[in-house]
């Protein structure tokens, strides 16, 4: 993951689910709100669902 989204910004957490759950998702954390919707605009036609979920101090991509 850290190879393939790096390119649309600076990554500052990875967070991969394994549980039952959550299994096949993972959460990205870019360092600002405009590299997560770049690189939901380029992987728009990969078989992957986006969420982009903004906090005041972390810029969420999730990959679902």
């Amino acid at each position: 993951l850290l190879q393939v989204f790096s390119q649309y910004g600076k990554l500052v957490k990875i967070t991969v689910c394994t549980g039952k759950r959550l299994k096949g998702q993972a959460w990205l954390a870019f360092e600002n709100a405009d590299s997560a919707a770049k690189a939901m605009k380029e992987k728009r036609r990969c078989r992957i669902r986006f969420i982009i979920l903004i906090s005041p101090h972390l810029h969420w991509f999730s990959l679902r």
